[in-house]
């Protein structure tokens, strides 16, 4: 299967200093966490929380006081704040793991140092264009789309280097061959399936657009073009296979779609997954189980296995060692401070 991959630089530029004190919300293990880059985790939680309040309190999320009012004790702000905290202290967290290993310097991951990458990002994509050369996914990236880029390579990089870094012995891999053959022989399977997708961030209406299509018998590339049609976007498909025996040391998007594949049903609509700057939908058309054979036939798959629980393992720790410190700032913000 051809795989989704990100081509941002983690290191673009010469990258600016931290940030100043009077904007820091909080700090992760001395790392400042600046009130813009706090807004970039904190603004997807608005719309959630404000459907959740309305949901089961009949709040009005437009009432001037809305984001004030205690509802059981608990205002609907301290709730976006707690979204954003847990969102903010994972991504953080992992820039600061990124940091300890050496694959990263506080300056490269302070707002001023990615902000600096983000342009030097979009600048070497308009450069690329006007080379007559190809881009993955949009012309230029917003913001957003680049620190969620940005965000995922930083992971990538620091699982990929404890990946390599967890050296097994036989007889570990034997133990895990032992403990979970079973578990692999159920879960492994080659699938068909179709991918529809078109730019990330541009519709909140095409995928209902894609089932309803689907749904009268279109199919792939006529069903693509459809969907384009419809909405006036920029849609693609493609049928691929995918064998979970011949995944090895995959990135977050293809990971994410064996797991997609591997809950829905055949010929429905499952997703979204996002990768580079797309929105993508998947179409399981056919599925079938793998046996792991014996442990000299599945070595090679028992060890990518080994090593990559492992390091996700590491980093967990690595994670759960880190202190979250709000400043006097997180406490007093106000959704005016967060919306924009």
């Amino acid at each position: 299967m051809k795989r989704f991959c990100l081509a941002v630089p983690l290191a673009a530029a010469v990258l600016l200093g931290g940030c100043s004190g009077g904007d820091t919300v909080a700090h992760l293990d001395g790392h400042p966490v600046s009130l813009e880059e706090y807004r970039q985790y904190a603004y997807d939680s608005i719309s959630l929380v404000s459907a959740e309040y309305n949901r089961t309190y009949g709040a009005d999320p437009n009432a001037a006081d809305f984001w004030t009012t205690a509802y059981d004790g608990v205002t609907p702000m301290q709730t976006l704040l707690e979204n954003a905290d847990e969102a903010m202290r994972q991504a953080k967290g992992v820039q600061a793991a990124a940091v300890e290993l050496g694959l990263l310097t506080e300056e490269q991951i302070s707002w001023e140092g990615q902000q600096e990458a983000f342009e030097t990002e979009n600048r070497t994509r308009l450069e690329t264009l006007e080379a007559g050369g190809i881009v993955y996914g949009p012309e230029q990236l917003t913001l957003a789309q680049f620190c969620s880029y940005w965000q995922s390579a930083v992971q990538q990089q620091v699982e990929d280097l404890l990946y390599q870094n967890a050296q097994p012995t036989e007889q570990q891999l034997r133990d895990y061959y032992d403990e979970h053959a079973a578990e692999l022989s159920a879960r492994n399977f080659t699938a068909e399936a179709d991918f529809y997708y078109w730019p990330a961030g541009e519709s909140d209406t095409a995928a209902q657009e894609l089932v309803q299509i689907l749904a009268q018998g279109t199919q792939q590339q006529a069903a693509a073009d459809e969907l384009a049609a419809r909405t006036g976007l920029e849609t693609g498909w493609r049928q691929e296979t995918v064998n979970t025996r011949e995944m090895g040391k995959e990135d977050q998007a293809y990971t994410q779609t064996v797991q997609l594949l591997a809950d829905c049903a055949l010929d429905e609509v499952t997703g979204p997954l996002y990768a580079e700057g797309m929105e993508v939908w998947i179409v399981p058309r056919s599925r079938q189980n793998e046996e792991i054979g014996s442990f000299e036939e599945a070595q090679a798959e028992i060890e990518d296995l080994w090593r990559t629980e492992q390091a996700q393992n590491q980093l967990q720790q690595m994670l759960d060692g880190q202190t979250w410190k709000p400043t006097a700032l997180h406490d007093k913000l106000t959704i005016e401070q967060i919306r924009p």
